[in-house]
């Protein structure tokens, strides 16, 4: 976005104003400055922030991803971000993107009490959870899904924020039209149960 690049603008304009009144007032010229930097820091962290925000495509494929019903499982395959556990309000799995692990708590072992959870590979959790949700990068995407049953395909994408790929959302398409008209038959039927009494 160009109006980015009127940010520093009060930071310069504070440093050409003190580098001119140094000589004549030195105290005018590091209050300008201060005033300067507090007005960048400012805009930085106030509209910077926000314009820089409202660019992440990934938002809406996270929103989307919120929607998912609470007993869907998400999983991430070789891309999990911080983030997009806060903006998709919905927990995260992240998978074991290495084929050739034989004991993933071989890598994970440390001293102490607390030990993180092993991490599964694509295939155990497709097995677990056969209606899940997987969110992985167009680098990535082809080796997902020679490891996932067949029935799973693309179903959104969003450009990866500040990086040259984009990030996809893999669903088993066959299992959620099932699931869909499952909760469909079974909305229908509460209705003709009720209509018939």
């Amino acid at each position: 976005n160009w109006s980015l690049c009127l940010l520093p603008l009060p930071l310069m304009v504070a440093a050409v104003f003190g580098f001119l009144r140094l000589e004549h007032s030195p105290n005018t010229s590091v209050v300008g400055i201060v005033v300067g930097a507090v007005l960048f820091s400012a805009g930085l962290w106030s509209w910077g922030a926000g314009v820089v925000d409202s660019t992440r495509e990934i938002q809406i494929l996270l929103a989307n991803v919120s929607n998912v019903s609470p007993t869907r499982k998400v999983a991430a395959y070789g891309c999990l971000e911080s983030s997009w556990v806060v903006y998709g309000s919905h927990p995260i799995f992240e998978l074991n993107v290495d084929s050739n692990t034989t004991n993933p708590e071989d890598s994970l072992s440390r001293e102490g009490s607390w030990k993180p959870l092993p991490r599964l590979s694509p295939e155990a959790f497709a097995i677990l959870e056969p209606q899940a949700v997987y969110i992985t990068t167009t680098k990535l995407e082809n080796e997902l899904l020679k490891r996932l049953p067949k029935g799973y395909q693309v179903t959104s994408t969003a450009p990866y924020f500040l990086k040259k790929d984009t990030v996809v959302v893999i669903e088993n398409v066959e299992s959620v039209e099932a699931s869909t008209l499952k909760d469909h038959s079974t909305h229908w039927a509460s209705h003709a149960n009720g209509f018939l009494r």
